[in-house]
């Protein structure tokens, strides 16, 4: 029989298990059980028990999880084997007293908790919310839905309230009585349109509540409405709007980080990197904002698991596809045609996502320029996903864009593929693993005579295989594992022909042929009031044959040649890139942290010119002759949101110190130099800075506005007599405000400023008379400025549509850029 007792009682008990010789007392072991309980409430369990033993069970009601549900089943088992069972699992103590077993709450194991987990999504489309908030009222804990919209977190037996944002979709609230684990997916559904007219506040931005430094979320639709020139909504171009990140110049899509070189930036697409995201010279990048999903900026705290950069890191998933219904879209610029198709194979299991762009202006250059043969760009985006479970889930995309301009006799022209394969596992309700095989293409052709198709050539190819598991039983615990491994070949730039007549080997470059293993481990622990997140990552760099070796003198000259066979292994770099987190959460709106990391990155790319428009670059791996980049960055931070104005906060200052940075020498020579590395000089940079961002994610006006402050200086011995001196990347004072207003429910304007200090560059200090000529003399290099450089834009659009419900959409955009 099973007796519930009153506290009164349950203190007598106690007070008797003090005192009573029977606290020592032991179960009669020839008492067995033999019992068969799915998904049965502890509580009926308990009477089964009862109903075999000649004991009764006490306890107290609101202090034992009587509703936990229970599957066990054994057969003539004695009953200090089944009590032992449910203690472990449902932290239990068992007494006995008398002719009573007394259940007490454990007092060593920590209190029962559940998994609760599942994937959140659009309700139309289907589509993965990326970054949703969960946030669990009385406790202080939430989690954030990982990159496929997938989230599991701990909690408590008994009942909670579990309240869902996302940026621009109404919040979801569920209350669960929690007495097992739970699979919850959530479908979000999207503002109405008339709800644009108010403040929303049911959104939350995670920076207060992350242990994470130096991330910063850009939405896609957000991205849509900064006006951009010529109407080409630009990703790339958009990232000036993160403090700490500076464009090359103006209409150039290269970029710079805390400082950093354009090359110590990793962008990936789908966890698949891409090496050149331009098109015409850096003009427009080659990345298309209507199939991205959510664009991830990094500038320090870099992910463990998307390491091998110095500077950032560009995390770009995109959408899935449509999964109920298909859909169509498209629009024309003045630059380009974009269309784009999506829906499902199944619905609600399967979706398909395809798109293309492909420029429309070689009519504008051919006027001038008569034997133009070819001048366009082009772009094409896929993905395909299928649910095949409850627990598995595939993925496949790829990417492939590229450029040409030829005339009939010379031209140049380059290639961009990529694609990935990604494989979602939930081995149990928090164990996530997410399985990847990758690969990414770049090629370069500089074509030197088309008549006889003679051309230069450049390529750096990457095949790699990588699994990234996710711990998250434990509320305040998160545990990140993985390994990588990835083999590339890069051709620094070799000179083919298709005639009979040979190159000369003194023309040959080597061929690059390395292979990277790393591993990783991170830790997070997430309190009331401390977090703190420590990790390590260990990486072999081997460079392995066919290929060839020069060996230089202190003066870099050549002075012998080593050949290595295929399949040789030559050289090996191992290195260790320690991180640590560590967060103050002041209360729940504030924070303050502080990071320390380790980045390594073992490819380096090589170019002599700081013009804006070019692409002409050399790829070359770590080796003998190039030892590694390594950077260390100490970052502090502090983080707040005032959600009554849906107003958010940040602002870091950084430290970083970079080694090992590569520059040419002068008058170098850059083309078919097989000992291109004697032209090379190694050098230190050191960078610091402080960054300002304010947000207001929601509402008829919105926007946000940056300000940053960096200095970064470079160190060589050969130049500037060994002296300090401004990193062609210094541009000390940048600033930018974007504001967007909702003037109907049917027009939106738009506006952006942006300011940025003048690019440093080398004047004269003197000049002086040679046979007639004056000639000037470069004491230092980079000693002068251009002058600053500030813009202003503003754009309109208007939805055309009368009913905003209408599945067919269809809407104007014009735009100004730089009024003034």
């Amino acid at each position: 029989m099973l007796y519930g007792i009153s506290n009164k009682w349950f203190s007598l008990i106690l007070i008797s298990l003090a005192s009573s010789v029977a606290f020592g007392q032991s179960f009669d072991e020839q008492h067995t059980i033999s019992i068969k309980a799915n998904n049965l409430p502890l509580s009926e369990l308990l009477g089964l028990i009862s109903e075999q033993i000649p004991y009764s069970f006490s306890y107290n009601p609101e202090k034992i999880p009587l509703k936990v549900l229970v599957n066990y089943e054994s057969e003539f088992l004695r009953l200090d084997q089944v009590l032992n069972y449910l203690s472990s699992q449902y932290h239990l103590e068992f007494k006995l007293v008398e002719k009573q077993i007394v259940l007490l709450p454990s007092s060593v194991l920590p209190p029962l908790e559940f998994i609760v987990s599942g994937y959140i999504s659009d309700e139309q489309s289907g589509e993965a919310l990326i970054g949703t908030t969960i946030a669990v009222n009385g406790v202080n804990t939430g989690v954030i839905a990982n990159g496929y919209g997938y989230f599991s977190i701990s909690l408590p037996y008994g009942s909670h309230t579990l309240q869902t944002s996302y940026l621009g979709y109404e919040q979801a609230t569920n209350t669960l009585d929690l007495n097992q684990n739970v699979r919850l997916n959530f479908s979000l559904k999207e503002d109405a349109p008339e709800l644009r007219e108010i403040v929303v506040q049911g959104y939350s931005p995670t920076t207060v509540e992350q242990v994470q430094t130096g991330k910063v979320v850009l939405s896609p639709k957000a991205i849509l409405e900064v006006p951009f020139a010529f109407g080409e909504k630009d990703v790339i171009k958009a990232l000036v709007l993160v403090p700490g990140i500076t464009l090359q110049s103006e209409g150039s899509t290269f970029f710079y980080a805390r400082g950093g070189n354009k090359d110590q930036n990793l962008i990936l697409i789908d966890d698949a990197p891409i090496y050149n995201p331009t098109h015409i010279f850096g003009l427009f990048s080659s990345i298309v904002p209507d199939v991205i999903n959510s664009i991830e900026v990094y500038t320090s705290d870099f992910p463990l698991s998307k390491a091998g950069r110095l500077s950032s890191v560009i995390d770009i998933k995109t959408k899935e596809g449509n999964k109920n219904n298909f859909s169509a879209w498209g629009n024309i610029g003045v630059i380009s045609t974009q269309i784009g198709i999506e829906g499902p194979f199944k619905k609600e299991k399967s979706s398909y996502i395809f798109a293309g762009r492909l420029s429309r202006i070689k009519w504008i250059f051919k006027q001038d320029n008569p034997d133009l043969e070819e001048f366009q760009f082009y772009d094409l985006t896929g993905k395909v996903n299928f649910t095949l479970n409850e627990k598995n889930r595939l993925y496949f995309s790829f990417y492939t864009g590229g450029d040409s301009f030829l005339n009939s006799l010379s031209g140049l022209s380059w290639l961009n593929a990529n694609g990935s394969v990604r494989w979602n596992n939930l081995i149990t309700d928090y164990t996530f693993v997410n399985t990847t095989v990758y690969a990414s293409n770049y090629e370069y052709l500089l074509h030197l005579d088309r008549t006889s198709n003679v051309f230069w050539r450049s390529r750096i190819g990457e095949f790699g295989l990588k699994a990234d598991f996710k711990n998250f039983k434990n509320s305040r615990q998160e545990l990140s594992w993985g390994i990588n491994i990835n083999g590339r070949t890069i051709n620094p730039g070799n000179l083919v022909r298709e005639d009979s007549i040979p190159i000369p080997d003194e023309f040959i470059v080597s061929v690059k042929n390395n292979l990277e293993t790393s591993v990783y481990l991170q830790h997070e622990f997430k309190g009331n009031k401390w977090g703190i997140k420590s990790g390590m990552r260990m990486s072999l760099w081997t460079s392995y044959g066919e290929s060839f070796e020069f060996t230089f003198n202190e003066n870099g000259q050549a002075t012998d040649t080593m050949e290595y066979k295929a399949g040789h292994a030559y050289n090996n770099y191992f290195q260790i890139e320690p991180r640590i987190t560590t967060s103050y959460f002041i209360n729940s709106k504030s924070s303050i942290k502080a990071s320390y990391g380790r980045s390594v990155q073992n490819l380096h790319l090589l170019t002599n010119s700081i013009s804006p428009f070019t692409s002409f670059e050399v790829w070359l791996p770590s080796g003998p002759n190039i030892k590694p980049q390594q950077a260390d960055q100490f970052t502090l931070g502090y983080y707040y949101f005032l959600a009554n104005s849906g107003i958010s906060l940040q602002t870091e200052t950084y430290y970083k110190i970079m080694y090992n940075q590569i520059d040419y020498a002068e008058h170098a020579s850059t083309l078919l130099n097989p000992t291109i590395e004697s032209e090379l000089i190694v050098g230190t940079a050191k960078g610091y800075g402080i960054e300002f961002l304010v947000q207001k994610h929601e509402g008829r006006v919105r926007g946000l506005m940056g300000y940053t402050y960096s200095k970064v200086k470079s160190k060589y011995a050969e130049i500037n007599n060994g002296n300090a001196f401004n990193a062609f990347s210094d541009r000390p004072n940048h600033f930018n405000i974007n504001v967007i207003y909702d003037i109907g429910l049917r027009v939106t304007v738009g506006t952006n400023f942006n300011f940025t200090s003048g690019l440093p560059f080398s004047s004269p200090t003197s000049f002086y008379n040679f046979d007639g000529n004056e000639i000037p003399i470069y004491e230092f290099k980079n000693n002068d400025r251009f002058p600053s450089y500030h813009r202003l834009d503003v754009s309109a659009k208007f939805i055309l549509n009368k009913n905003l419900n209408n599945s067919f959409k269809h809407s104007l955009t014009f735009s100004i850029y730089n009024v003034y």
